[in-house]
C-alpha cells in the first residue's frame, strides 16, 4: 500500500488545521500497523503458505460483520401413528366325524332240546277206611256259598271235606243245600275215632282242592269257596 505525501502548505494562516491532519493520517497509520503486526500477523501465521511464490499478497482491509443473531426454530412435533391393531381371525374347528359304531349281531343260540324226565312211578299208599263215627260230640258245620269262574256254582255241584290218609270224605253236600239260595251248601262233619279234635280237613269242590280246615267239636263257621 502506498502512502500519498500531502504537500505541505505553507500557509501560516491554515497551521493548526495542518497540524492536526498531519497528527490524525500518523495515528491512523499507528493503528494500521499495529493492526497488521499483532493481528493479521497471527492470522497469516494460520494461514496455508502458496506453493514456492515469492510475491507477498497484502490482504485489503475488510470490515469485520457484525454477527446476527441465528434464530432457532422449534423441531415441530410429528404424533407418532399409532398402529392399528389387527384383528386376529380364529378359525373354526371342524368337528371330527365319529364313526358310528355298528353293532356287533348277537349269535342266535341254537335251542338245545329239554330232555323229558322218565316218570317215576308213584308209590301207592293204600289208604286206610274211614273209623267209627262218635256221636256223644256234636259236629263242626260249615255253610256258604261256592263260585265257580266268578259266578255262582251250577245246581248238583259237589263240596266234600277229606282227612288225608282215609279212603272217603267225612262229610258231603250238594248244591243248593238251601231251597231258593243259588250256589248254597251246608257241610256237617261228624267225629270219625276217638282222636279227632285239631284234624286238617282238605274242602274241595267237584273233586278239586280248594282250601283247609281245623275241625273242632260243636264249631260253626260261614266259609265262602271259590274255584
Amino acid at each position: 500500500m502506498r502512502l500519498t505525501r500531502v504537500p505541505e502548505r505553507r500557509n501560516n494562516q491554515n497551521g493548526p488545521i495542518l497540524l492536526i491532519g498531519v497528527m490524525t493520517i500518523v495515528i491512523v497509520v499507528l493503528l494500521i500497523l499495529v493492526y497488521w503486526f499483532f493481528i493479521r500477523s497471527s492470522e497469516e501465521s494460520n494461514a496455508p503458505t502458496l506453493g514456492n511464490s515469492t510475491t507477498a499478497q497484502i490482504p485489503d482491509f475488510t470490515p469485520v460483520p457484525t454477527p446476527v443473531p441465528t434464530v432457532t426454530l422449534a423441531p415441530t412435533i410429528v404424533p407418532t401413528t399409532v398402529p392399528t391393531a389387527v384383528a386376529t381371525v380364529v378359525p373354526t374347528p371342524i368337528p371330527t366325524t365319529v364313526p358310528t359304531a355298528v353293532p356287533t349281531p348277537t349269535p342266535v343260540p341254537t335251542p338245545v332240546p329239554t330232555p323229558v324226565p322218565t316218570p317215576v312211578p308213584t308209590l301207592a299208599i293204600p289208604k286206610l277206611p274211614l273209623p267209627a263215627v262218635v256221636n256223644e260230640n256234636p259236629p263242626h258245620v260249615f255253610v256258604g256259598t261256592v263260585t265257580i269262574g266268578g259266578e255262582l256254582a251250577p245246581e248238583g255241584t259237589e263240596v266234600t271235606a277229606w282227612v288225608l290218609g282215609y279212603s272217603d270224605p267225612v262229610g258231603t253236600s250238594t248244591i243248593p243245600s238251601v231251597a231258593g239260595k243259588p250256589g248254597s251248601y251246608t257241610l256237617l262233619v261228624l267225629q270219625h275215632g276217638d282222636d279227632f279234635t285239631g284234624t286238617v280237613l282238605r274242602i274241595k269242590v267237584n273233586g278239586t282242592f280248594v282250601t283247609n280246615v281245623i275241625w273242632e267239636s260243636g264249631a260253626g263257621d260261614e266259609l265262602d269257596l271259590a274255584q
